[in-house]
């Protein structure tokens, strides 16, 4: 059988040949084993800690400089609820997509280095930064492009998360009172996306929840046989929020980016519906 040594080899071979053969062989098979493993490791894509030390800067320049602003904000919304999202290198560690990221977890080293000093990362194992910029450009414009595509469920899973760690974030509008934060910026800044996404977003993840508690009624409700009429001065607010909610919605929209006549008579008719709704 291939493989196998006959006992004529293994006598022309002697017993330190043969010794010498089989820990070769095991050897090229524990390599293997490795490689096939580090390939698996590498090809799942999966979100890993990597020491801040060994990530490398973009060989590129930055497509955007870094925000001040947004790199504090993301420092206080780590040490509430972690990173959310990884950010993205190549395969000798290049930095791709998250300097923000990156930079909030080198300011929260300097705090506490044994703390700080790991990152959550996702290595590209086919990226080659130097070799391919056109690619590793791509890979950063799709990174940033996946942030901006965040679903209602994300967001509000987040909100949650950072008021039970924090009580004094709120969504109220308005004027804030003393130690109170606002909620929505502040996921903003988190996420990288721009506060009237979010908010579109958290009202999209709350008018769901009422349409999927309550069912669909007119302006009536049938109760015991009898006929109970709504307040009309209450059903009104209550119809005047619903389209400010949409408002919200279709002026967070990237599609009206193209359409700024459209969008600024939409801005106007939320400042009506706004008045409307506070006299």
């Amino acid at each position: 059988m291939a493989g196998k040594l006959s006992a004529k080899s293994k006598r022309g071979l002697g017993l330190g040949g043969v010794a010498a053969k089989a820990v070769a062989a095991g050897r090229r098979s524990a390599e293997a084993d490795l490689k096939v493993e580090e390939d698996n490791y590498r090809r799942e894509n999966a979100a890993r800690l990597l020491s801040i030390d060994m990530i490398k800067e973009r060989p590129a320049e930055d497509t955007r400089p870094v925000d001040p602003v947004h790199v504090d904000a993301l420092v206080e919304s780590i040490k509430l609820i972690g990173l959310i999202q990884p950010i993205y290198l190549d395969r000798d560690f290049h930095l791709i997509a998250g300097a923000h990221r990156l930079n909030a977890y080198r300011k929260l080293k300097l705090e506490d280095p044994q703390k700080w000093s790991k990152i959550p990362v996702v290595v590209d194992p086919e990226l080659d930064a130097v070799k391919q910029p056109e690619q590793a450009l791509l890979k950063e414009i799709a990174e940033n492009e996946k942030r901006s595509n965040l679903t209602p469920e994300q967001v509000q899973n987040a909100a949650e998360r950072l008021l039970a760690a924090d009580p004094s974030f709120t969504r109220k509008a308005g004027r804030l009172k003393a130690g109170e934060k606002a909620l929505t910026p502040f996921l903003a800044n988190t996420f990288g996306v721009s506060t009237r996404y979010v908010r579109a977003l958290l009202n999209h993840q709350e008018d769901k929840a009422t349409t999927d508690s309550s069912p669909h009624s007119n302006s009536s409700d049938q109760t015991g046989g009898k006929t109970m009429i709504k307040d009309p001065a209450k059903e009104k607010q209550k119809l005047l929020k619903q389209i400010n909610k949409r408002l919200e919605q279709w002026l967070a929209s990237p599609y009206l980016e193209q359409e700024k006549k459209l969008g600024s008579q939409l801005e106007r008719l939320q400042v009506l519906v706004n008045k409307s709704l506070n006299s």
